[in-house]
């Protein structure tokens, strides 16, 4: 008997982490869906009940640091995307999203790094390029900036803020009509 009530109380304990999963997990997605619509205290409040159900949820961290950075409590962001990579380090959008943060701040050299690290991450991410290249910019380094902006029209080619900060890029440079044409510094444009 005392076998039984052993494996019964695992069981309900199991149970009861599977339902606050569930429930963490609802709440989770009822905050995506809230900052996706604009409605930053909703977005908040269900961020920060999923974290109490569930406090390693790195994404929920991500999500509570979005929806606090959009209502100006920035200091407060940043914590929640440093407590991300704290559990997760290798989640390119808290550094991208830590990136943003720090360029606010003014710490650019730190925004580079974690742009630089979430492009190691995920190659792809073309918002990353496009700010490590306005980072970059920002510190004078234009043609490496160009080349960011170049790869976050490689990857999304519709890209019109990218396809706007190449062009001021080349402006700034003294060029037109170079982001068209595809040109790449220090390279020769084909005759």
């Amino acid at each position: 008997m005392r076998n039984a009530m052993s494996v019964f109380s695992v069981v309900l304990s199991v149970l009861a982490i599977a339902g606050c999963k569930s429930e963490a997990d609802k709440a989770y997605q009822q905050g995506v869906e809230a900052l996706a619509k604009g409605n930053y205290s909703d977005a908040e409040a269900n961020f920060s009940h999923a974290l109490s159900l569930n406090p390693q949820d790195f994404e929920a961290h991500n999500g509570l640091g979005l929806a606090l950075a959009q209502t100006g409590r920035v200091d407060e962001a940043v914590a929640q995307y440093r407590m991300a990579l704290e559990i997760r380090p290798d989640y390119a959008e808290a550094h991208y999203n830590l990136g943003m943060a720090l360029v606010g701040w003014g710490r650019i050299d730190e925004a580079i790094m974690h742009y630089r690290r979430a492009l190691e991450i995920k190659p792809d991410y073309a918002e990353a390029h496009n700010n490590l290249g306005l980072a970059l910019a920002s510190r004078g380094q234009i043609d490496e900036a160009i080349i960011y902006y170049q790869k976050a029209l490689e990857i999304r080619p519709d890209y019109a803020e990218a396809r706007n900060n190449l062009d001021a890029a080349f402006l700034s440079q003294g060029k037109t009509g170079k982001a068209e044409a595809g040109e790449r510094p220090g390279k020769q444009k084909a005759n």
